[in-house]
């Protein structure tokens, strides 16, 4: 089987998106480095959020900017609570190109995450900005759009 990747960016079937991320455990250069190369990927693909391991790397980290409504934020070590509401959306993924799937997301969250230099941080989200940290979480747990469809 052929692992296909463009740009560090990796696709399906390359098996470290179906697994669960490792906690990041040291804040420095590297760190940031991959920070800024996923924020560089993520733009160049049109995408609104973008998972480390999507760039091949297990760690518990995502970048995201909601439509140029602000800069690209990284969030690592994240973790969801508060989460209300509930809504059906298409979605689809960086790393099935080509794929839509209808998915139930929470429509409100607040996120607790790390920023690059390891502080701590929390920010309260509605609408896409919510459903854009649920799945990218999803990849830090190895979770995809398409887990719940027969034959994938």
């Amino acid at each position: 089987m052929q692992i296909k990747t463009e740009s560090n960016l990796v696709f399906f079937p390359n098996p470290i998106l179906k697994q669960i991320a490792k906690k990041a455990t040291v804040f420095g250069d590297d760190l940031k480095s991959l920070t800024e190369d996923m924020i560089k990927i993520m733009q160049k693909h049109n995408g609104i959020g973008l998972a480390a391991p999507q760039v091949g790397k297990s760690i518990r980290m995502f970048v995201c900017a909601e439509l140029n409504k602000n800069d690209p934020i990284v969030f690592i070590n994240p973790k969801l609570s508060n989460l209300s509401g509930m809504e059906s959306a298409d979605e689809g993924c960086l790393s099935l190109p080509g794929i839509r799937v209808l998915v139930n997301r929470y429509t409100s969250a607040k996120i607790t995450a790390f920023d690059v230099s390891g502080k701590e941080f929390e920010m309260n989200g509605n609408g896409l900005l919510a459903r854009i940290w649920q799945h990218e979480i999803d990849h830090l747990d190895g979770k995809l759009i398409t887990d719940g469809i027969p034959g994938w």
